[in-house]
């Protein structure tokens, strides 16, 4: 593709989140909706279906479609050197990079993913004047909590029901024995060990990633704690 993007590959399918990626991306093919933020707490799969949401709009932005990680970002006052730098963009003496984003930004149609803002949420008016200077950009935010500006659209991330718990385990636990199956004898400990880890994708991912050292019925008997 001519597109320009920083998405990453996608290398699972996405499991139990099908309702909410059409949602999201019912409000994003909507012209006037321009912000949606992905709530939920730490581990809830908000990067994975943002991800895949944002793979689903490629042809949508001709002008590119751009992931910003900014997990090791707490001042405020990086955000949009950030996203510049991202774009290849120098900032320029004596010119604020708010100037020369908007330079560049002019009539270009992108999708931005902003990854991790809560900890940044003293700075959601930066976010407002990026959205306001900007009139052709999307932004699709993880965070967890919203950024409370006019003209958000949030949607919150339940934890996944229990045979879409079992599916993440059992995808997970395949890459790296591509013989793993649910058997009588399994499922009853898989069960309750994604129940054990409040159906959070994440813990249930790096548990099944374990499955290399340790059954599930011994995962289920050691402390939650070891599988974090």
């Amino acid at each position: 593709s001519t597109i320009p993007s920083n998405l990453p590959v996608l290398r699972t399918k996405l499991i139990g989140r099908e309702a909410e990626q059409k949602t999201v991306l019912d409000l994003l093919n909507q012209t006037d909706i321009r912000l949606v933020t992905l709530v939920g707490f730490g581990g809830a799969g908000k990067t994975t279906l943002a991800l895949h949401t944002s793979h689903a709009l490629f042809e949508k932005f001709p002008g590119g479609l751009f992931f910003i990680d900014l997990t090791s970002i707490y001042e405020p006052a990086l955000i949009l050197p950030t996203i510049a730098a991202t774009l290849g963009l120098q900032e320029e003496p004596s010119r604020e990079i708010a100037d020369t984003l908007r330079d560049f930004l002019s009539n270009r149609s992108i999708l931005f993913v902003l990854d991790n803002f809560e900890q940044l949420i003293s700075g959601a008016n930066i976010i407002a004047s990026f959205l306001d200077a900007n009139p052709h950009i999307r932004l699709l935010v993880t965070s967890r909590e919203a950024l409370h500006l006019r003209g958000e659209h949030t949607l919150s991330l339940a934890p996944l029901e229990s045979a879409d718990a079992m599916q993440v385990f059992t995808q997970y636990a395949q890459t790296l024995n591509p013989h793993f199956r649910l058997t009588e004898d399994n499922t009853p400990a898989i069960t309750e060990l994604c129940n054990k880890l409040d159906g959070l994708p994440l813990a249930i991912e790096l548990a099944a990633m374990r499955t290399r050292m340790f059954t599930p019925q011994a995962l289920l008997a050691r402390p939650t704690s070891d599988l974090e």
